[in-house]
């Protein structure tokens, strides 16, 4: 359990180190390049996204969850990674002027070539990230992204203040893949690097690669539709308007929680291995993730406009009333956030990708639907609240045919982490209402920022009162007597 902590308390750093830069970056580039650039690159990296999912073929997971990783195994994955990365970036490169044409802007030519190159680093990406994640090494995984973050970040900025619009971004991108891919191969050590790359085991890779690939296209189609379709039929300046909205959502359950599933994936799969109860440790990480997620996203229905503006900047006010329905569809989905961590660690990819294509048809359909009929970003947001809210049950159903739940303990920790919930937001949701009340608008950043402060201490109280296990925690404990609660 100790090298569990351990862990996650590198990946917390890590995730919340990646979440500061990446803050920054936002709301710099928020004020440097206008949505329809925006718009543009997120359009871009939709397109590629939906191609990487094929490039990767499930290796980086294949490598951490495999019981017994031999050297032909690992050369194999290797091998796999780098063929298909180099197939996917032609494949790509020629298929550019088609889909230029598609979208009648010659910016997304531009971007697209400066994109593809990622499909060239990548493969040394996911092989040395993954392997580090498999050994638990989080403490060099921190170095590592930091590293390619902070390159990317001064590059995209730099190219930004150049006037480079949304190319700034796709360099960005680039040089951050290629510095984390440079370092992770240098810290695995030759010993620990992969040999020469081989086909030799591609058989054990390709009976665990096809069932997640095509869950993972179109789990990823789904995910950018809101990019692709928004983009094609609405404009760009409304996908950069949807995006941000999103994006506010995404800083829990993408960004935060990436450091959770970093840390859960191999930790579920070595208990898997070693025949402990991942139900145990399933039922902790519902704890702590509910714990979180619900007071995060209470507080972004609070105060959707203030906090758009402290990332964003007044310029994307219209994005507010999107952020709310973002906010209630991140709570609906955060029971569910760590299923299919468990599904996939226990081995069982086939049951993982079925929940994966059924919730993603489903958003995909909604999102189409909305998007065509309605014409509104608005309808959009809508039709992913009511696609994540179906997506918690059907998730769960799955994990009940891998591992049984134990729901008397579940729906213990939900009501608590409820309750820690609304303990955490009615004393600054009551202030806040009030004197936005009374002013009459917005707001000023000062008194937002202290709400912030307020909200955060009230939270830490909060998991005290309601006996939330959280506040069980040994490190929680010591950011607790910084504060002096105890």
């Amino acid at each position: 359990m100790t090298t569990l902590r351990s862990a996650l308390r590198f990946s917390f750093l890590e995730r919340y180190a990646l979440i500061a830069l990446a803050l920054a970056s936002s709301v710099l580039l928020a004020r440097l390049l206008t949505p329809d650039e925006i718009g543009i690159y997120s359009v871009t990296a939709a397109l590629v996204g939906i191609a990487q999912m094929v490039r990767d073929f499930g290796v980086g997971n294949y490598l951490i969850q495999e019981r017994d990783l031999t050297a032909d195994k690992l050369d194999s994955a290797f091998g796999f990674s780098v063929i298909t990365g180099v197939i996917v970036y032609v494949v790509a490169i020629v298929s550019i002027p088609t889909i230029t044409r598609f979208y009648g802007d010659a910016r997304v030519s531009d971007v697209l070539h400066v994109v593809c190159i990622n499909f060239l680093a990548l493969p040394f990406c996911t092989i040395g990230l993954s392997l580090l994640r498999r050994r638990m090494q989080f403490d060099r995984l921190l170095v590592i992204n930091l590293a390619g973050a902070s390159g990317g970040f001064v590059s995209t900025l730099g190219l930004a203040f150049a006037s480079a619009g949304p190319k700034s971004l796709a360099w960005g991108g680039v040089i951050c893949n290629v510095v984390t891919a440079v370092l992770a191969w240098i810290s695995l050590g030759r010993s620990g690097r992969p040999g020469w790359p081989r086909l030799v085991e591609w058989r054990s890779l390709l009976a665990y690669g096809r069932q997640s690939t095509l869950a993972g296209i179109v789990v990823s189609a789904a995910a950018d539709t809101n990019d692709l379709i928004v983009g094609k039929l609405l404009g760009f300046t409304p996908v950069a308007i949807l995006s941000r909205a999103m994006g506010l959502m995404n800083l829990f359950q993408r960004d935060l929680m990436g450091a959770a599933r970093n840390v859960a994936f191999p930790a579920f799969a070595q208990a898997h291995r070693e025949g402990k109860s991942v139900e145990v440790m399933f039922v902790q990480s519902f704890a702590l993730v509910t714990g979180l997620g619900w007071p995060f996203y209470g507080f972004l229905c609070l105060f959707p406009l203030e906090t758009l503006r402290l990332m964003a900047g007044p310029q994307w006010d219209s994005a507010a009333p999107l952020v709310v329905i973002f906010a209630v569809a991140g709570a609906t989905i955060v029971p569910a956030t760590l299923t299919q961590t468990l599904i996939m660690a226990t081995g069982r990819v086939d049951l993982a990708s079925r929940a994966d294509v059924i919730v993603s048809v489903l958003r995909l359909a909604s999102a189409a639907i909305a998007a065509a009929v309605f014409g509104s970003v608005g309808a959009v947001a809508m039709a992913v609240l009511l696609s994540f809210a179906a997506a918690t049950p059907i998730f769960f159903l799955f994990k009940q045919r891998c591992v049984p739940s134990d729901w008397r303990q579940l729906m213990r920790h939900a009501a608590r982490s409820m309750s820690v919930a609304c303990v955490t937001l009615f004393l600054p949701g009551g202030i806040g209402i009030t004197v936005a009340s009374i002013w009459g608008r917005p707001l000023s950043l000062w008194v937002f920022m202290g709400l912030c402060l307020l909200t955060v201490i009230c939270w830490m109280i909060a998991l005290h009162v309601c006996k939330h296990p959280i506040s069980k925690d040994p490190y929680y404990s010591r950011v607790c007597r910084l504060f002096g609660i105890s």
